[in-house]
């Protein structure tokens, strides 16, 4: 049975209608958000930065980052849109991960 690892809130700031979680590693990042944005894509995976698009331009939005140590049990409720995706991080400086590597993410909003 899967068991979480941790769980971590931010507020994050949405700009161009969307923001990022990006490796820091600027080896791994070959286009910096908002380049490339993908819109109506939820998530967007690109080199080294998964993107999430908003409706709202401008904003603050929270945000919950969940890590398990294996595939979570579904959560219960139902959400207007869930997704998958995954993104390869060389450093440890993104919200998510605890060491370097390739990390699959499930996403609902």
């Amino acid at each position: 049975m899967a068991e979480l690892i941790s769980r971590h809130e931010y507020d994050v700031d949405v700009d161009f209608g969307g923001f990022a979680l990006q490796d820091a590693g600027d080896r791994q990042v070959p286009a910096r958000f908002p380049e490339g944005i993908q819109r109506g894509t939820f998530p967007a995976a690109h080199p080294g930065r998964l993107d999430f698009t908003s409706a709202g331009h401008t904003h603050t939005e929270a945000f919950t980052v969940e890590v398990w140590d294996a595939e979570p049990p579904v959560p219960p409720r139902t959400w207007e849109a869930t997704a998958t995706a995954g993104v390869f991080t060389s450093s440890e400086r993104i919200p998510f991960p605890a060491h370097p590597g390739n990390w699959s993410v499930r996403a609902r909003g």
